[in-house]
């Protein structure tokens, strides 16, 4: 079983089906947020923190170049809501995914 603090950041998972629709879900948000048109979207890896609900850091590719990825934080509440909390641009592969 997975060990992490409580209130701290899951170990980093490859994206799956679950991940990639909740960033679906919030795609137009983080276009909005961002003031950018993405050429792709694409969830790579995630890690996950336990709140009131459950906070998502998804690292997203959205182009070619090198510094063409994001990082969502998406929150999803008890009920199943989600919604975009903040995004960090200019990521690369390499970014670690990290708390902000």
């Amino acid at each position: 079983m997975e060990q992490t603090e409580v209130g701290g950041l899951s170990v980093e998972h490859v994206a799956d089906e679950e991940v990639k629709k909740l960033c679906e879900s919030v795609k137009d948000a983080a276009i909005e947020e961002a003031g950018i048109k993405y050429e792709t979207f694409t969830p790579i890896a995630y890690k996950t923190q336990v709140v009131a609900g459950m906070n998502y850091f998804v690292k997203v590719q959205v182009g070619s170049g090198e510094k063409d990825y994001i990082v969502l934080r998406i929150f999803k509440s008890l009920e199943g809501k989600a919604t975009l909390s903040n995004l960090q641009k200019d990521q690369t592969k390499d970014s670690p995914i990290e708390y902000f």
